[in-house]
């Protein structure tokens, strides 16, 4: 069933209804502050808001203190939920499939453009994990320059500390919110755009906070995304400490970490890495990836003498306008270099698809992983051990190494 946006009316209510109650928030609870919005808040007609994309609070930041109609670009997971989607459809969001072409997705961008509200789009085509620019998806310059359209940035500078996107709670960081713009391109080629894009909405990480910061329950969510232990390698092995909701410890070789605010890793005292240096979550992790190889690999003997990367018990769902998805299969996930398999109780392939035919693998609300492949294919994993990031990236980079080299994933 097709989206449909709600009445033009009922938009401008919902929006002159909500914009005080933003306000306040971004006062009271985010502590907001932004720099350039002067341009786009003095503008008129049509333009694009281009925000680097760290939260999903990431519309609100960006958008109130331009003080103009948003329409927006948001993941169609979202409106599966009835609730969730006549919520947002009502301030103005409408749905996109993410990292693939989505026709009617444009015909809403139109609508909303024709009409001379500010259009926002992330360029990423998803929020960051770490707060690390992701490349600008291809099209955004190919959209500049078929709309003729005046471009203004907006670096969120703090959101990926406020709120990670792997963290189940946020932390009290102050956001800060920087505009640029409005910029025109009539001389510069698609390519050229992409570019300029992804050198403006560009952030430092590790960016100096200004204001007191604190957090609690900040480990929760974080051993799904650091699905392997740094300091033994284990898999799957992270743990939240059971006395404190700000760390972790590894359940093999018992090294255990504290985060902070500032997604920093603190070595505890009495585990096996105490008296380590403090490092980011970025260093940790990206040491423990280039560990795997690319692509990677969990178990070497296991793959010499099955063929096996990864197995394990799960399902494969069919993806519909549903919030559940329709099981197509349930058994054991196997991952070859060559396919994805769900294996039945009798060693028999139920259910496959060949890597090189996927065109997309996605995370979406909830932690929750879907894959995208050649004639329609839209399907979500679900591993029982609920380990999708590491079945996410381990099915992606096996996709691109089996010829799938436009396959995105995030």
């Amino acid at each position: 069933m097709a989206y449909t946006p709600p009445k033009p009316w009922f938009g401008e209510f919902a929006y002159r209804t909500a914009h005080p109650i933003v306000g306040v928030a971004c006062q009271l609870i985010w502590r907001a502050r932004a720099t350039g919005q002067e341009g786009i808040a003095t503008s008129t007609g049509p333009l694009l808001l281009l925000p680097n994309h760290t939260s999903m609070f990431d519309p609100l930041w960006a958008g109130y203190f331009a003080w103009r109609r948003l329409g927006f670009m948001a993941s169609a997971q979202l409106f599966r939920y009835a609730i969730l989607s006549k919520v947002i459809g009502s301030f103005g969001a409408f749905p996109k499939a993410k990292f693939v072409k989505d026709r009617d997705a444009m015909l809403h961008l139109q609508r909303y453009w024709d009409m001379g509200h500010v259009i926002l789009i992330f360029p990423e085509g998803t929020r960051t994990w770490d707060g690390r620019t992701r490349p600008v998806i291809p099209g955004i310059g190919r959209l500049v320059k078929r709309m003729d359209a005046g471009v203004v940035y907006c670096r969120i500078k703090t959101g990926h500390m406020h709120h990670p996107r792997w963290a189940k709670y946020p932390r009290w960081v102050p956001i800060h919110v920087e505009y640029d713009g409005p910029h025109e391109y009539p001389n510069l080629e698609a390519q050229e755009i992409d570019d300029e894009v992804g050198e403006r909405i560009k952030i430092d990480p590790d960016i100096e906070v200004n204001g007191r910061c604190w957090g609690w329950r900040m480990a929760h969510g974080f051993p799904a995304f650091m699905w392997g232990c740094p300091a033994c390698e284990s898999f799957d092995a992270l743990e939240i400490h059971p006395k404190d909701g700000n760390a972790v410890l590894c359940g093999d070789c018992g090294a255990g970490w504290r985060l902070d605010p500032f997604n920093r890793m603190h070595p505890m005292e009495g585990t096996p890495v105490a008296g380590q240096p403090v490092e980011s979550v970025i260093v940790q992790r990206d040491r423990f990836i280039e560990g795997l190889g690319t692509p990677p690999v969990k178990d070497q003997a296991l793959l010499d003498d099955e063929g096996v990367l990864l197995r394990e018990g799960g399902e494969i769902g069919k993806v519909t306008r549903s919030k559940t998805p329709e099981v197509l299969a349930r058994g054991l996930l196997c991952l070859t270099k060559e396919q994805l398999q769900v294996i039945d109780g009798h060693g028999d392939v139920i259910w496959h698809v060949a890597l090189k035919d996927l065109v997309a693998v996605s995370f979406e609300l909830a932690g929750v992983l879907q894959i995208r492949g050649e004639d329609g294919l839209y399907v979500q994993l679900t591993p029982n051990s609920g380990a999708t990031m590491k079945w996410g990236h381990f099915v992606a980079h096996w996709a691109k190494a089996a010829g799938a080299d436009k396959v995105r994933f995030g």
